[in-house]
């Protein structure tokens, strides 16, 4: 596989699961239940890091919206650069890189394992030449 498509994988990657937050924040304000608050205290509880959980239970849950809205849009944006070529892609990277070690200490060891797995490729792709247009990415 080369390493366009997997600059391609990641970016969409990262552009859904920041729409995945944007749609969970819609639906809490349709429904008006507070779903994202538990979850991010459900993380708090799960959290590696005794601070991680402090951090989570006194800042994160009481402003849970506006912190999902934040790393929704941190991960949208991540992912439209990482699509794009040069430097704006290596730029799109290093957040995605930056967000899966801020998100590995959050929900227990298992966590940690899948955030290494997926920084280590975007990684490798920093040292790669992402001058390549993804449009031609066809097979």
């Amino acid at each position: 596989m080369s390493s366009s498509k997997i600059r391609l994988a990641f970016g969409i990657i990262w552009i859904i699961s920041g729409l995945s937050k944007v749609f969970g924040i819609i639906a809490e304000v349709l429904t008006g239940k507070a779903m994202i608050s538990v979850s991010m205290s459900y993380f708090a509880k799960l959290s590696i890091l005794p601070f991680y959980t402090d951090i989570i239970a006194h800042y994160f849950v009481p402003s849970a919206i506006l912190f999902i809205f934040l790393a929704a849009l941190s991960e949208i944006i991540a992912g439209s650069l990482i699509l794009q070529t040069g430097n704006r892609a290596k730029l799109g990277l290093v957040i995605g890189i930056a967000m899966n070690i801020t998100y590995a200490p959050l929900a227990g060891i298992a966590t940690v394992i899948v955030n290494i797995l997926f920084a280590t490729p975007q990684a490798w792709l920093l040292g790669q030449d992402s001058s390549e247009n993804l449009s031609k990415c066809r097979k």
